[in-house]
């Protein structure tokens, strides 16, 4: 079997690796533009909603939920009053701010979002008064980022998101953002590009490009050329392209790990994203993330079971019931029901949940409610490597 390293002696994966460290380091050249600008637009909106209503200089609010400050239905969000899973609980209805602040504030995000959509999912408005990050996550992809705390902890494509559908970066940068093809979507299709090769290769000439195109934005003279952060990013991409930089185990390592993650991802979607409906109808497919239905699990002692007394348990409601035990992975999770019952399907489900991350807007899996925690499989790379023997060995039984 060809193993990564001997993969990386081939010059289109050593190509992917630097296109790949390429946009890490565009990224990071962007933190404190992103950063000014979002602390800009916080404050921006809180100026204008206190002086709306005539309220101190300082008046915040931090009793609302998301929840709360959205009206059922909710373009994006909630389609019933009736049978809404996000007002779900008494404590997650609709209800006007009682300081009189959130629901201007969701008005003026609405207005400074280009197209009047912004992601509701990625946001707690709760924070919204003391974080600005948190308003500028409702210009990230429709959702898979709440649990993302700061612009350094988000990846390109949401840095670069950020600065497409915010309309306040116009003025930030020369060239027409509202343009269907400008800079940053050509960068952002880099991004795609990296994340999405099916064998982590790149040729001479596309490396070439997406080097140019990543300095022409670092430098773009309305305000980021005059940016030591980004200048400095600059001469990192220049040196990486004329292989001064030096790129070491740990760089090596994490691009590695990120292959890995691509491929687990690619090869999830193929394999999983279609079931048969039934043991007795192999033949016959259908899409699961559409119809998949959530099995009543029962957490049970294995070492107490059979035994007078014992027959009930605690049900999962989380994945983090299902798998983890005050705060750690379980090294060993058994799952024992009667064939047909849903063993498989629910492995495959937590496979086609952790590839939801690595999606394009576009591409997003359909999710419907299952467990309330369905970022739990966030980077959990080790945990899906887990669930791919354990489909596999099913399989082959």
């Amino acid at each position: 079997m060809t193993s990564y390293r001997d993969l990386l002696r081939e010059k289109q994966a050593k190509n992917w690796i630097k296109a790949a460290l390429a946009l890490n380091i565009t990224k990071e050249g962007l933190h404190e533009f992103v950063e000014d600008v979002l602390t800009c637009v916080h404050h921006d909106i809180y100026n204008t909603i206190r002086t709306s209503k005539s309220l101190q200089s300082g008046a915040i609010c931090l009793h609302c939920f998301t929840e709360n400050v959205l009206q059922c239905p909710t373009r994006g969000i909630c389609t019933s009053p009736k049978n809404c899973r996000f007002h779900k609980a008494a404590n997650q209805m609709y209800v006007p701010c009682p300081n009189g602040i959130c629901g201007g504030v969701r008005n003026e995000i609405i207005q400074h979002h280009r197209f009047t959509g912004p992601s509701w999912m990625n946001t707690n408005a709760d924070k919204w008064c003391t974080s600005p990050w948190e308003i500028g996550k409702c210009f990230l992809p429709p959702d898979g980022y709440k649990t993302v705390s700061s612009v350094k902890d988000s990846d390109f494509n949401s840095v670069i998101s950020v600065m497409m559908n915010c309309k306040d970066f116009e003025k930030k940068l020369s060239f027409n953002i509202g343009a269907k093809t400008n800079l940053l979507s050509e960068v952002r299709g880099f991004g795609r590009i990296v994340r999405h090769s099916h064998d982590q290769k790149i040729e001479d000439k596309p490396l070439a490009n997406i080097f140019f195109k990543l300095r022409s934005l670092l430098e773009d003279q309305t305000d980021l050329a005059n940016r030591p952060e980004a200048q400095h990013a600059v001469e990192q991409l220049n040196q990486l392209q004329s292989d001064e930089l030096n790129i070491n185990a740990q760089n090596e390592l994490e691009m590695l790990k990120e292959g890995l993650r691509l491929r687990l991802n690619d090869h999830y979607q193929t394999t999983l994203d279609n079931m048969p409906i039934s043991p007795i109808l192999a033949e016959k497919d259908a899409k699961l993330s559409s119809c998949y239905v959530a099995p009543t699990i029962i957490e049970k002692n294995h070492k107490k079971i059979g035994r007078v007394g014992q027959s009930g348990g605690r049900e999962v409601a989380t994945f983090s019931d299902m798998f983890c035990h005050e705060g750690h992975f379980l090294r060993n999770v058994i799952l024992v029901g009667e064939p047909g019952r849903g063993k498989t399907t629910f492995s495959a489900m937590c496979a086609l949940e952790w590839t939801h991350q690595y999606s394009q807007a576009g591409e997003k899996i359909e999710r419907k409610e299952r467990f309330g925690d369905s970022d739990f499989f966030l980077e959990s790379l080790h945990f899906c490597s887990m669930l791919h023997y354990e489909i596999q060995v099913r399989n082959a039984i």
